[in-house]
């Protein structure tokens, strides 16, 4: 009788103050292979390969300005949009924009007097930047926009590896 009394009252001494077992030890799941895990669904992101000797900060003479142009150009035609003509005064601005953002960091609209949208991510992939502009309500509208006719784009990279893309609309 005694054995029950003492365990009784060690169980409600316990209770009482809050002292319960030692929880058992977490069951901790073995490492899994992030890169190829992701990377089967093609959600990595890839480095930017550096730029080449003797070419400009996108990798090439404007390639990736060109091929946002012609992204762009791809979706305003499926929308039944007439494409968009290279501007060089609008693609010296967009680029001095897109160089001011890369070099201090400061990431938004400029005071452009068109249309405009911005964008930066860690690295160069084109039709990223179009793409995330088109799920962008207010980006797309200006994509999409009717009575826009030239385009500038600027691509400028940042010290820290990160890109910034500027494309302005008249």
């Amino acid at each position: 009788m005694r054995r029950v009394f003492l365990a009784a009252t060690t169980a409600l001494a316990c209770t009482v103050t809050g002292i319960s077992p030692a929880p058992a030890a977490p069951v901790v799941p073995p490492p899994i292979d992030v890169a190829a895990f992701f990377g089967s669904a093609g959600l990595v992101p890839r480095p930017a390969p550096a730029p080449a000797a003797g070419t400009d900060e996108t990798g090439g003479t404007g390639q990736a300005r060109d091929v946002i142009v012609t992204l762009t150009n791809n979706y305003r035609r499926a929308h039944g949009l007439a494409p968009l003509h290279p501007d060089e005064g609008l693609t010296a601005g967009a680029q001095r924009w897109s160089r001011y953002m890369a070099d201090t960091g400061d990431f938004r609209h400029s005071n452009f007097h068109g249309y405009e949208n911005v964008r930066w991510q860690s690295w160069a992939e084109p039709a990223a930047v179009v793409e995330g502009w088109k799920r962008s309500p207010g980006h797309n509208r200006n994509l999409l926009r009717p009575e826009v006719t030239a385009v500038g784009v600027g691509v400028a990279r940042a010290a820290n590896g990160n890109w910034y893309f500027t494309m302005q609309l008249e």
